[in-house]
């Protein structure tokens, strides 16, 4: 086994020649950029689905023009529009 000054001239030599641990990391440095982005892209969801439990408690309002006032008409169409845009398919 070599001893500590050998290991030092060959590490030194190594550094001259642009080898070495700065070297090493020059070039692993964006290799583990790469491996990590797209290791975390590949855990990455593609679609959001929300169910909403609103759509199965709630149903539109049906009216009556001659006995409802003109404001609960209003109302209840009001709401059924909101009920159309989030659970009408």
């Amino acid at each position: 086994m070599p001893g500590p000054r050998v290991v030092q001239l060959l590490g030194d030599e190594q550094r001259r020649r642009g080898g070495g641990s700065d070297a090493l990391l020059k070039i692993l440095s964006p290799a583990v950029v790469v491996v990590c982005g797209a290791l975390t892209a590949a855990c990455a969801s593609t679609s959001n689905v929300t169910v909403d439990s609103a759509c199965l408690a709630f149903a539109p309002i049906t009216f009556s023009g001659s006995v409802d006032s003109v404001e609960t008409v209003r109302q209840v169409r009001e709401h059924n529009a909101a009920w159309r845009a989030i659970c009408d398919d």
